[in-house]
């Protein structure tokens, strides 16, 4: 097959632009490519994040529910049945080695939550040093800076549950910006209640 002079002409002009085009598209497509992988990742990560997240809100959410009708179950502890909720709500993370840490403290009142016992600051110096005079308030022998007693509290007590899962990412994404390892933190305020409701089976 013959071509015109004319046609040859529009031919090569036809190749070249053709060939300037791909070449023009390998390099928008090599630019674009870790930003689009790094935008995946993100998406990724985010909703496996906010999952976690909820978790760790249901756990302390479950926590105390159970802790706030101070009964005894069956064959353990109130701290451990305690526990026992929080490890089940969370075990679906357990094969990504959380460092998992529960605070359970209660109080007297809404306005002793995270307090400091009271103490005189002799020295005036604006803080506690040792040999101030102080109420124990959770009477373990010594000053702290939150008076809050260990444990789920009885009848009518302010109980704090604290739950702080540290683990690292699923991507790798955030170890790479380096806002890593991820820590989900999640606290519930509830007040016991007042009078007996009654023991489990």
């Amino acid at each position: 097959m013959r071509f015109t002079p004319a046609a040859r002409v529009l031919l090569r002009e036809f190749l070249s632009t053709s060939e300037g085009n791909g070449g023009m598209t390998t390099i928008e497509f090599a630019i674009l490519v870790p930003f689009m992988v790094i935008l995946i990742l993100g998406t990724i990560e985010l909703g496996l994040d906010m999952w976690v997240d909820a978790s760790v809100e249901a756990a302390a959410q479950k926590a105390s529910r159970l802790g706030i009708t101070t009964v005894v179950p069956q064959g353990k502890t109130r701290d451990q049945a305690v526990q026992d909720i929080i490890d089940s709500t969370l075990s679906t993370w357990t094969t990504l080695t959380p460092i998992e840490r529960t605070t359970v403290k209660s109080y007297a009142s809404y306005a002793a939550v995270g307090q400091a016992e009271p103490y005189t600051d002799v020295a005036k110096v604006g803080h506690y040093v040792a040999g101030d005079p102080y109420t124990d308030v959770n009477k373990n022998g010594q000053w702290d800076s939150d008076q809050g007693t260990a444990g789920e509290g009885g009848y009518n007590d302010i109980v704090s549950y604290n739950i702080t899962f540290t683990m690292h990412s699923f991507t790798g994404l955030p170890e790479m910006l380096k806002i890593a390892p991820l820590v989900f933190s999640r606290t519930f305020i509830v007040q016991n209640e007042t009078v007996q409701t009654g023991s489990s089976q």
